[in-house]
């Protein structure tokens, strides 16, 4: 469906602005929304409806994008019963926009509400983004570095939505794992949760290395081949080879 309407993604914005446009190729328009919803097989009835919804998703963007003071909380507030299920029904969440899910919102989650889904962003950079009332974890992110955005990228490109799921799953565990505390005797302490104050994003540390990363990880399934299936030995390896190359052709740690 075509729209005369100002893309929201490509229009300039304050670079302060929460809608300011994702600077790494995640941007995007509405039909990555729709392919990613095929991909991961979506029924037919769920992707006509992100068609019927898509040029009221960029109305209600652009209005966003033009809030004088940024105030996405009232902004949602203010939309009616039909408006925010577009909103819902975009972005795949399971239960009805209430004001009450608004209220237990972060400014992050409901600016992320009026951003695509796909371009949402990280904006207190804990790793997560928050989309709504609920976290999700994406890579790259809007806060991952062009350069190692384009690696990853170049790495997946051609691969199933469940592998790139998959993919994304190991960087994922790293940053659960960073964040579970232990004795010295690698008894379990506790897990720090964002926001709290022992949480740790080791992908934003200045030193955090992603070729260390893949190669902690290469010689992981190694010391563990017997105790995983050989595909997904064969799988993971070709996955972590290929990332290693492409961060190394692109001269990026």
């Amino acid at each position: 469906m075509q729209t005369s309407l100002v893309n929201p993604l490509s229009a300039t914005y304050s670079a302060t602005s929460p809608f300011s446009p994702v600077q790494t190729d995640l941007s995007g328009g509405f039909d990555k929304v729709i392919s990613d919803a095929m991909q991961r097989g979506a029924s037919e009835d769920f992707v006509s409806r992100l068609f019927k919804n898509q040029e009221r998703f960029a109305q209600l963007a652009e209005m966003a994008s033009q809030q004088q003071p940024v105030n996405s909380k009232a902004f949602l507030k203010n939309l009616s019963y039909e408006d925010r299920e577009v909103l819902r029904e975009v972005h795949s969440l399971a239960d009805y926009i209430d004001d009450s899910k608004v209220d237990q919102m972060s400014s992050e989650g409901a600016n992320n509400l009026l951003r695509l889904p796909h371009t949402g962003l990280d904006s207190d950079n804990d790793g997560f983004t928050d989309i709504g009332i609920g976290k999700t974890f994406m890579f790259p992110n809007s806060n991952t570095p062009e350069e190692i955005a384009d690696a990853w990228n170049k790495t997946t490109e051609g691969m199933s939505f469940k592998n790139k799921m998959m993919a994304e799953g190991h960087l994922m565990s790293s940053l659960i794992m960073a964040n579970i505390e232990t004795d010295k005797n690698g008894r379990f302490i506790a897990r720090h949760e964002p926001g709290s104050p022992g949480y740790v994003n080791p992908f934003a540390s200045a030193d955090f290395s992603y070729q260390k990363w893949s190669t902690d990880w290469l010689r992981y399934l190694e010391d563990f081949k017997l105790q995983m299936s050989e595909d997904q030995y064969s799988r993971d390896k070709r996955f972590f080879e290929n990332f290693l190359q492409n961060l190394k052709q692109a001269r990026v740690v």
